[in-house]
C-alpha cells in the first residue's frame, strides 16, 4: 500500500465532505488503539500541512473495566504531550452506569462517551466531534443492521457527516489504517475485548467478515462500504421527493391532517407514498 495515497484519500474525503468547513474547534475521541491514534495524526497533519485554524482538543475516556484502562490513559496522555495537543481524560463507571439503565457494557460506554463529547464541544466555539470509524466499521453496521432487519435507511450503514459528528476514515480500511501507523512508525494499545466473540459486532469483525474476504470477495469490506455510500445518496433522494409530498398532502397544526385520498396521492410512487405516511403517523406521535 503507498501510504500517501492513503493520505490522500482522506485528505480528500474530509474536503468532500466539508468537515472542517467553519471549524474553529475539533474533540476528537481517542482511545489509544490503532483507529482512534490514526485519525488525530491524519487530522493535525491535514491541519498543519493545510493551514487550517483548527485546535483539537483530545477525549481520552477511562471506562474502568480492563486493568490494562490506566496504561492506556497513560499512553495517549503522553503521545499528545509529544504532539503538543490539548487532552482531556475522564474516568467512568461503565459498568455501574450499565446495571443502572438496563444497558449492554458497550452500549453504555458509547452513550456515555458521546455525552462527553457533547458536553465539551460545547465548551467552545464552532466545535465539531471527530471519531475513528473506517470502512471495516462500516461493512460490520451494514451487516449486523441486515442481519436485525432494517430500512433502507439502516442499510445505509454510518454517516461520514451526522449533525456535529465526523468520520473523516470511513474513506479508509483497518489495513489502510494500519500501514498508516507503520509508515508512521507510530505504536498503538490493544483491546483485548475486542478479539473476544461474545459480542456480535466482533464476530462479524473477527469471523465473518475475514470469511467473506477469503471465499467471497477480497474486496468485501470495500465493496459493502461503496454499496452502504450508494444508498445513502438514494435514500436522500427518497427523503427529498417524500418532503415535498408531504408538505402537499399533509397539514400539521393544533392537529394533524392526512389528505391521503384522490388520483394525486395514489400516483405517487409506494416508496414516496409510505414515506409520507411514516413522516405523518411520526408527527401525530409528537403532538399526541
Amino acid at each position: 500500500m503507498d501510504v500517501n495515497n492513503i493520505e490522500k484519500k482522506v485528505w480528500a474525503y474530509i474536503k468532500a465532505n466539508n468537515m472542517l468547513e467553519d471549524c474553529s474547534n475539533a474533540v476528537v475521541g481517542v482511545s489509544g488503539g490503532a483507529d482512534s491514534v490514526c485519525l488525530m495524526l491524519m487530522l493535525n497533519d491535514y491541519i498543519i500541512h493545510n493551514n487550517k485554524d483548527v485546535k483539537l482538543h483530545i477525549v481520552h475516556v477511562n471506562h474502568g473495566i480492563r486493568k490494562e484502562a490506566a496504561d492506556d490513559e497513560q499512553f495517549t496522555r503522553k503521545l499528545c504531550e509529544s504532539l503538543k495537543l490539548d487532552y482531556h481524560c475522564y474516568n467512568i463507571e461503565c459498568e455501574k452506569i450499565a446495571r443502572e439503565n438496563n444497558l449492554t457494557v458497550e452500549e453504555a460506554g458509547r452513550l456515555e462517551r458521546y455525552d462527553i463529547f457533547d458536553k465539551l464541544s460545547k465548551q467552545y466555539d464552532k466545535t465539531r466531534i471527530f471519531v475513528a470509524h473506517h470502512m471495516n466499521d462500516q461493512a460490520e453496521t451494514v451487516l449486523m443492521n441486515l442481519s436485525r432487519g432494517t430500512s433502507l435507511k439502516g442499510i445505509g450503514g454510518i454517516r461520514p457527516v451526522r449533525d456535529n459528528i465526523i468520520r473523516p476514515l470511513l474513506s479508509v480500511t483497518r489495513a489502510e489504517v494500519e500501514e498508516v501507523l507503520k509508515d508512521f512508525n507510530q505504536p498503538y494499545v490493544t483491546d483485548a475485548t475486542n478479539l473476544c466473540n461474545d459480542y456480535t459486532r466482533n464476530s462479524l469483525r473477527n469471523v465473518v467478515i475475514p470469511y467473506m474476504t477469503e471465499k467471497v470477495n477480497a474486496h468485501t469490506v470495500e465493496n459493502i462500504a461503496d454499496a452502504a455510500e450508494e444508498l445513502q445518496k438514494n435514500f436522500d433522494f427518497i427523503e427529498a421527493e417524500a418532503k415535498k409530498a408531504y408538505d402537499k398532502h399533509v397539514y400539521v397544526g393544533d392537529t394533524v391532517v392526512l389528505r391521503l385520498y384522490g388520483e394525486e396521492f395514489a400516483g405517487l410512487h409506494e416508496v414516496i407514498r409510505k414515506r409520507v405516511i411514516y413522516k405523518a403517523v411520526h408527527a401525530l406521535t409528537q403532538t399526541a
